[in-house]
């Protein structure tokens, strides 16, 4: 089974891993260098390697940011991650000659306490099929709660409102609201 929208390798990655196993070997063969030798790669290689890992910085900063400004920032990442895996247990997902196709999750944007997903539908999906599973796929996301919303000009697409599991805390004082509230509300005592 092939999934439509899979994980491209990391180049940043391969590059570290090669400049990594170079580095290694420099370091575990050293002791057979001759000595002016030693001196001369110190003197040349040193400041390159400490320009190159200040651009490298510069344009991970820069990667980072742009990122978080077209809405694919570390919020979209963390669901990204399991997007595939929750459409499927929540079946949004189709498939056609042996290809999973998934609706595409186009970006993340956080307010407070929830994340607004906004997700291209696949063809033949409508937002009841979305707002049926709403809270199945939440919890699948690991938030508190979801509803669907969605814009009648745009119609192959919704927004996912996710709400984000609260503290400790909070949770004990959502907790103890409610009792109050059950108790206040049950047959035979008198509404405050």
């Amino acid at each position: 089974m092939i999934v439509q929208e899979a994980e491209r390798p990391s180049l940043g990655r391969d590059c570290l891993v090669c400049a990594g196993v170079v580095v290694g070997l420099g370091i575990w063969t050293r002791p057979l260098w001759p000595a002016d030798t030693v001196h001369r790669v110190e003197t040349l290689v040193v400041p390159i390697a400490a320009g190159t890992l200040m651009v490298l910085t510069a344009l991970v900063l820069m990667a980072m940011a742009v990122a978080s400004a077209s809405g694919r920032g570390w919020r979209y990442q963390l669901y990204r991650r399991r997007w595939i895996k929750a459409l499927s247990k929540t079946r949004l997902t189709d498939e056609k000659r042996d290809e999973l196709l998934a609706p595409k999750l186009k970006s993340v944007t956080s307010d407070g306490t929830e994340d607004v997903l906004r997700i291209r539908m696949l063809d033949g999906q409508s937002p009841k099929d979305w707002d049926l599973r709403a809270s199945r796929l939440a919890t699948e996301l690991g938030a508190a709660s979801g509803r669907i919303a969605w814009r009648p000009d745009r119609i192959d697409e919704v927004e996912l409102i996710l709400v984000r599991p609260q503290g400790k805390r909070a949770r004990a004082e959502a907790a103890e609201t409610r009792q109050a509230r059950k108790i206040r509300l049950q047959p035979g005592t008198e509404a405050a």
